[in-house]
């Protein structure tokens, strides 16, 4: 099968939790993905979102990323920006 590459942000509720999301999202999602890049984007008023790359089996497609992210205790929201195959 092949695999796709995620890239999702992740907007915390606030600043306060950034740290618990970002340990808990890596214990969390390699699980159901590899990841590949994790990093901090400043959004505003010293609040910053969690960049993510991932690679995932074509064949589950998004689900389970967004089931994971969706259990995950001080997220807000998040968005998946890209989804783009590899080869």
């Amino acid at each position: 099968m092949g695999r796709v590459l995620l890239e999702v942000v992740l907007y915390p509720e606030s600043a306060d939790v950034l740290d618990s999301v970002r340990s808990s999202l890596q214990s969390k999602l390699a699980e159901v993905a590899e990841i590949v890049d994790v990093s901090e984007r400043p959004i505003a008023f010293g609040l910053s979102a969690i960049a993510v790359r991932l690679i995932v089996d074509e064949s589950l497609g998004t689900e389970p990323v967004e089931r994971v992210l969706g259990e995950i205790s001080g997220l807000s929201s998040f968005n998946i920006e890209r989804v783009t195959r590899v080869l």
